[in-house]
């Protein structure tokens, strides 16, 4: 046998019907706006693709990736929808970013720094969500200076209509524990909601809940449930 016999190529079939289906549970679940996360290339399952079909299917509010390159991909397929850019790596492609118009989100006084930059050279407004670190230590805006950063945005032409935060063990706590990771989470997202609406700023969309904390916590889906791994099965 030689080796050219040996590797065979690999074929994966994807079932886009069954992912819109899934998006629509996770949605009636829900009971709120959902965003298909169609980050790392929708997971493996290809995001151009997935985005297409849920589109098509009007089984979702908007997308939501890590990479500028993702988000600028899905709308040069032709997504329209709002697409969410969740992850720091926006930093040196913050104006294609914003030409394509694709939402930040704003998690460190660089990333406002980098973003109000290209609003004023391009003379464009902004709009963007605030990214709250609410316990889990990876990325955004520390609760006590939420309402800070709310502020040193509308005073840098950046509207923030968005507030959000990210579970870190939603998954796996019992939604029945009042001190769980979670609900301590919940707790501080109220605070630094709070802080921020008393700025004035026009947020006019509120998240927080992954796919474990959309279905398991109900208190944590507020305006949207950001579903990336319930949707692909």
């Amino acid at each position: 046998m030689t080796a050219s016999t040996m590797i065979r190529r690999t074929r994966v079939e994807v079932d886009l019907a069954a992912i819109v289906a899934n998006a629509r549970t996770v949605r009636a679940l829900a009971g709120t706006e959902l965003y298909a996360v169609v980050k790392a290339d929708a997971y493996g399952h290809g995001a151009i693709a997935v985005a297409q079909a849920l589109t098509r299917a009007k089984a979702v509010s908007g997308f939501a990736v890590s990479l500028v390159e993702e988000g600028v991909a899905l709308r040069e397929a032709g997504i329209v929808a709002p697409i969410l850019v969740m992850g720091p790596s926006q930093h040196g492609g913050e104006d294609e970013m914003v030409m394509a118009s694709l939402t930040p989100a704003i998690g460190s006084e660089e990333d406002l720094a980098a973003i109000a930059a290209v609003g004023i050279r391009r003379q464009r407004g902004i709009e963007a969500h605030l990214k709250i670190d609410t316990g889990m230590g990876r990325l955004g805006v520390p609760v006590e200076r939420a309402a800070e950063m709310a502020i040193a945005a509308k005073n840098n032409g950046i509207q923030i209509v968005g507030l959000m935060t990210h579970f870190a063990c939603a998954d796996t706590d019992a939604p029945e524990d009042p001190e769980s990771m979670t609900r301590d989470q919940l707790r501080r997202f109220a605070e630094a909601d709070a802080a921020v609406t008393a700025t004035g700023a026009p947020i006019k969309i509120r998240h927080a809940a992954n796919s474990s904390g959309g279905l398991l916590f109900p208190e944590a889906r507020f305006d949207l449930v950001r579903s990336g791994i319930a949707l692909y099965g």
